[in-house]
């Protein structure tokens, strides 16, 4: 690969001109012919580019709330990342859950289920769902941030004995969901 010092008028060079692109990476500038399109895309082009115009518009919104942006700026920075491709990343990007600790449930009112659930950005909310053995739910609410995890305290009892499905659903700033489920016995 041959390489050219640019001189100061286009070591700042992005874009295209007649038919060759010019991308900057860093300090570095990589100039390519222009690609030809010689055939429509498929449905799933046509997807990936509808969910990619979804996180540029979601990105736009989310830099005009100044609190936002600056928590998104503050991220970008730590990760050595422009702004907007950080911000894009982020909606590409759905939330974990890791782990669901019952250990300390055991069907009674007050008992509390700790998730820990982690996203590139931040989680915005966990919602905790506990299911009887037809799947119906027996109880449901937010979890509440306590030192890094999310803290669900029960609202409704169980009875001993009863096959339960805990299951921890995640929402980052983007809307995108992660969610983890495990199956216990009330003890």
């Amino acid at each position: 690969m041959a390489k050219v010092k640019l001189n100061s008028a286009l070591r700042q060079i992005s874009g295209t001109m007649d038919n060759w692109v010019y991308r900057r990476n860093g300090d570095d500038v990589s100039i390519s012919k222009r690609p030809t399109v010689t055939k429509a895309p498929t449905a799933a082009q046509l997807a990936v580019r509808e969910k990619f115009r979804g996180a540029v518009g979601y990105a736009r919104t989310a830099m005009l709330d100044p609190a936002l942006r600056s928590r998104y700026e503050a991220a970008a920075r730590v990760r050595g990342m422009r702004l907007l491709p950080f911000v894009v990343t982020d909606y590409f990007t759905p939330p974990v859950v890791d782990l669901i600790d019952t250990s300390g449930y055991h069907g009674r009112v007050g008992d509390v289920i700790i998730v820990n659930a982690f996203d590139d950005f931040e989680v915005a909310r966990v919602t905790v769902v506990i299911r009887d053995g037809a799947d119906e739910i027996v109880v449901q609410g937010a979890a509440v941030p306590v030192n890094g995890r999310w803290n669900y305290a029960i609202t409704a009892g169980i009875q001993a004995g009863e096959a339960v499905t805990v299951e921890a659903v995640a929402t980052d700033r983007t809307g995108q969901t992660g969610s983890r489920r495990v199956a216990l016995v009330i003890a």
